[in-house]
């Protein structure tokens, strides 16, 4: 239990869960190309959370599920580790919907309803 005045999402109390949790070690690569700092994926505000991250079943894509926290509509930005040759809205079956052109090399912006899930597939 956290106190907190107003709406949770505004109070940043996912945030303020996530610090508790103990982050696996991780090794980026082989032990001598290690890169320290290295991401896979970031989204940038706390009004989303990223509840899947995976690869395709069938293609060698990666496949990242968000979900909107709050009843207003979103633009979450993802910003992932490697340059990304093409992105798709899927739907729950991970077919593709339509195409996603990314906002720059490394960087997508996926629209959310209130309270809504998005499936995103990303070729790299």
């Amino acid at each position: 239990m956290a106190p907190y005045a107003g709406d949770w999402v505004a109070a940043g109390i996912k945030a303020l869960g996530r610090r508790y949790r103990v982050a696996p070690l991780v090794v980026q690569g082989v032990e001598d190309n290690a890169v320290p700092g290295a991401s896979l994926l970031r989204h940038a505000s706390t009004r989303a959370s990223i509840t899947a991250v995976k690869r395709h079943e069938e293609r060698d894509t990666l496949v990242v599920r968000l979900f909107n926290l709050t009843g207003a509509a979103i633009e979450e930005t993802l910003t992932l580790g490697r340059d990304v040759e093409a992105a798709w809205n899927v739907n729950l079956l991970e077919e593709r919907e339509a195409e996603l052109p990314p906002a720059s090399p490394r960087e997508l912006r996926v629209g959310l309803r209130p309270f809504g899930i998005a499936t995103v597939e990303v070729a790299f």
